[in-house]
């Protein structure tokens, strides 16, 4: 059923049997997060005409969604295997294509504690918990991962390799990098992100060559990849409007969003230009060099 919009990027709603829903209870959340997500936090504000939002009436088998009760939660997984089962058992799959994005809301705790959501990478799902789950914003995070293949910017634990879970996830961007000062440098040498902000997935990871641990740093202190503002930040918007657009979300891509004039945006509008506006994150981008001053000497 289709609920709004008439864009190229579709997203679908489910449901599981877990959650002991009314449709008109299903439709309510669906719209709440169209509202108050799709339509409220940037850069999907801006370019809202570009989704077409679907619901799946039927209820869906969610028993494959990882639930874990106890104080570990982090590191459960979800197989492509599973995933691509619930995908192929929805019934949008008429007007949906491979690109689509499946949003399925259960009746779980999923992680008790402080895991509110889970994504698959590969095929383009995301699952959420019972009760705050159904937040906006969470659904919004998770956007973040299946659509702008984005890594979390909190930590999993201290040491570990975001390469590693880059191959293993089919993760492409680069928004937690050892290399801010390259990763988020766009086109016209602008830095648009934090290169002082330490942490992101982990702390660090194995040591170089003369035995210093190599950081991994995020893009700015807070944002909604990190789990701690309802935000994106101008590096993680980039992309996002690369996905938007049909590119691969990848850091070439990404950059050319960075900058305040995009001419392949809305009204020119870029992530900086969302920032210095309120609404994309720019704290702990290094401040620009002053222009030095020429001064002229007569022999």
């Amino acid at each position: 059923m289709k609920l709004s919009g008439d864009g190229p990027r579709k997203v679908v709603f489910m449901r599981g049997e877990s959650w002991n829903s009314s449709i008109s209870e299903f439709l309510q959340l669906a719209n709440d997060i169209i509202n108050n997500g799709f339509k409220f936090i940037d850069p999907f504000q801006t370019y809202q005409n570009q989704f077409t939002f679907y619901v799946d009436l039927k209820k869906s088998d969610d028993q494959s969604v990882p639930t874990f009760i106890g104080n570990e939660t982090r590191g459960l997984t979800w197989s492509d295997t599973e995933t691509a089962s619930l995908r192929a058992a929805s019934s949008c799959n008429g007007v949906t294509d491979s690109d689509s994005m499946y949003l399925l809301y259960t009746g779980k705790p999923l992680f008790l504690g402080s895991g509110l959501g889970l994504s698959n990478f590969t095929n383009n799902i995301a699952a959420f918990a019972d009760d705050n789950g159904r937040e906006p914003y969470v659904t919004i995070h998770e956007m973040g991962h299946i659509f702008g293949k984005l890594f979390d910017e909190y930590l999993y634990s201290q040491s570990g390799s975001v390469w590693n879970l880059s191959v293993r996830w089919g993760v492409s961007a680069k928004n937690c990098t050892p290399h801010p000062s390259w990763d988020y440098r766009a086109r016209n040498n602008k830095i648009y992100g934090s290169t002082v902000a330490t942490g992101c997935g982990f702390m660090y990871s194995s040591e170089d060559f003369k035995g210093q641990p190599i950081r991994y740093y995020r893009p700015s202190l807070l944002g909604i990849m990190s789990g701690t503002y309802s935000l994106f930040n101008v590096i993680d918007c980039g992309y996002i409007v690369a996905a938007i657009q049909g590119q691969a979300p990848t850091q070439e891509n990404a950059s050319k969003h960075w900058p305040e004039n995009d001419p392949s945006a809305p009204w020119n509008i870029g992530c900086m230009l969302m920032a210095k506006s309120g609404v994309v994150i720019k704290d702990g981008i290094p401040p620009l060099s002053p222009t030095p001053n020429l001064t002229t000497i007569n022999e």
